[in-house]
């Protein structure tokens, strides 16, 4: 799988009755929940850059219905794409997927403000958030009515096959949240117990598409060490334990409402993760046990009966 095609206003054509919007920062953590989406609605929708200028005018005259999902919209940078979507969008929409970000090594809040994004979560047709913080934060007055699952890219998953290697290990860093020799000293301490260290950035390109990166490194892994909350989002979705070098708090509520691994703050509590006794690896040659998909399939059933109604099907 290679890059979506997104819309910009060299290309306005509408492909589909449905509008999706989203980051195409090629980490794949973006990419994932958006193609999970577009399979729970059966939909290959037309997919808009926020990073972007978007033309509403087009928008409102060309599509019934939008889809404001997944991944980290609700970083500081997308502000103003909430602002401007609450002003000028007038199609029925539902968001999903989306969760908060917010850096510990940030002087300055790094999430969108709940009054640029509050407004938008009120009169959205449905909710789904992936943790109970950013459910809280940004949707206060319907919290009760907003759906809480895990991210839409675990359904993604649910066809790839998974067969770890013994002692293989992978990688997964976020050079811009964790220091890189951060990220040198756990390798070499995982090198040192005699481990297979493989390293990926979660960055596709045309030569290593999404799909190249999940069974190249994760399938394949006993292990995921990780710094993107994708990287245990992803390693959660295919069954196989995960240790987070945690840098943020969207990987600590991804911990907390899920599990499936466990948390350090440096190098030195890894090394006491992977002695502990209950620390275990994947089993080699054996395929791990996926999570259960109800909650994120009954959300997708819930958005699609409401988008289909709003268009009249």
């Amino acid at each position: 799988m290679q890059l979506l095609k997104v819309k910009s206003p060299a290309d306005y054509v509408a492909n589909s009755k449905v509008a999706q919007f989203v980051s195409t920062n090629p980490n794949i953590g973006n990419y994932l929940p958006v193609l999970a989406i577009q399979q729970m609605l059966h939909e290959n929708t037309d997919v808009f850059n926020i990073h972007r200028e978007i033309d509403y005018d087009f928008v409102n005259a060309n599509y019934e219905v939008a889809v404001i999902g997944g991944a980290g919209l609700l970083h500081k940078v997308f502000e103003p794409f909430w602002r401007e979507f609450a002003q000028k969008c007038t199609l029925p929409y539902v968001i999903w997927g989306v969760g908060l970000c917010s850096l510990d090594s940030a002087v300055e809040p790094t999430y969108v403000s709940p009054d640029a994004a509050s407004a938008v979560f009120e009169r959205a047709l449905a909710v789904n958030v992936r943790d109970a913080l950013t459910a809280t934060t940004y949707g206060s007055s319907i919290v009760d009515q907003i759906s809480v699952t895990e991210c839409p890219t675990v359904f993604y998953l649910r066809r790839f096959k998974v067969v770890p290697e013994k002692d293989a290990v992978t990688l997964v860093a976020h050079p811009d949240l964790i220091n890189d020799a951060v990220h040198k000293a756990a390798v070499k301490s995982l090198v040192e117990r005699g481990l297979k260290v493989r390293k990926t950035l979660n960055v596709q390109t045309e030569a290593e598409g999404i799909d190249d990166i999940i069974y190249d490194y994760y399938c394949q892994s006993s292990l995921i060490v990780t710094s993107r909350l994708h990287g245990a989002i992803i390693a959660y979705g295919l069954g196989l334990p995960y240790i987070a070098l945690v840098g943020d708090e969207k990987l600590r509520e991804f911990h907390r409402t899920y599990g499936g691994g466990w948390l350090a703050n440096d190098v030195a509590e890894l090394n006491e993760v992977l002695d502990r006794a209950d620390f275990v690896f994947a089993a080699p040659g054996v395929e791990p046990a996926k999570p259960d998909l109800t909650g994120v399939t009954n959300f997708g059933n819930v958005a699609s009966a409401l988008l289909d109604k709003a268009q009249n099907k």
